[in-house]
């Protein structure tokens, strides 16, 4: 299913793009090979998002806003991912990375014992060469073993992480956003950044068995890629 969400959201980009509307599920499921059941099924999950609105008996219109939104919020994907989708060039560097005893703010948000081993990593994201974003991951030993840590490589992906530590997957993240200063290591991280100060995000990931499995501070430079949320308007 979603593959063909990703299909069907091309369609509906590049039908949106060109001012028209969304074809109908009969010429929708010719065009990708796929069932009636099944066209309607994605397209229940890009209304969700926010891409299309559909009503019985008119055109299913796309949402231009959201054709010109490089990246969202509300949708969480690899950062990589998220700036290729965007018509950027990514590259990431890790910064550091280690074994360290889990501090308070991190045991407070996982809900776990302070002092718990935990893999820390910083990892800083470029788009065409210029700084963007970086973030501080923190992945707490799911059992207290600290020595299943040290086989973890911390190149990988946030979401492998979790996979390779916890044999789980990352089923929601929940988000606080907020501002900081640009100063002290972050200014650093960021090469200097540019303005005052940085975008934020507070993020806690839990698993599919209701698991908070890591967290998470981003630090965006403002502007460096047009970001936001989209909300559904129920009239």
């Amino acid at each position: 299913m979603l593959a063909l969400v990703e299909r069907l959201r091309a369609v509906a980009l590049r039908a949106g793009r060109r001012g028209e509307p969304l074809p109908g599920e009969p010429t929708l499921a010719q065009y990708l090979g796929v069932s009636r059941p099944s066209v309607r099924e994605g397209l229940v999950r890009l209304e969700a998002e926010g891409l299309i609105r559909r009503r019985k008996g008119a055109d299913t219109v796309v949402n231009p806003g959201a054709v010109e939104m490089l990246a969202r919020f509300d949708q969480q994907v690899e950062f990589a991912d998220l700036l290729r989708q965007a018509g950027f060039e990514p590259a990431m560097e890790l910064l550091e990375a280690g074994i360290v005893p889990l501090a308070e703010r991190d045991a407070k948000a996982l809900d776990r014992a302070a002092g718990t081993p935990s893999l820390r990593t910083v990892k800083r994201w470029r788009a065409d060469g210029a700084p963007v974003m970086v973030a501080v991951d923190v992945l707490p030993a799911p059992d207290g073993d600290g020595a299943r840590l040290g086989g973890l490589d911390p190149q990988a992906g946030l979401f492998e992480l979790v996979r390779s530590l916890t044999g789980d997957v990352v089923e929601w993240e929940l988000a606080w956003p907020g501002a900081e200063p640009l100063r002290g290591p972050v200014r650093r991280w960021l090469d200097g950044g540019a303005g005052g100060a940085v975008l934020t995000l507070d993020l806690v990931g839990v698993s599919r068995r209701g698991v908070r499995v890591y967290h998470a501070l981003e630090y965006h430079v403002p502007g460096a890629v047009p970001s936001g949320f989209i909300r559904s308007v129920r009239s």
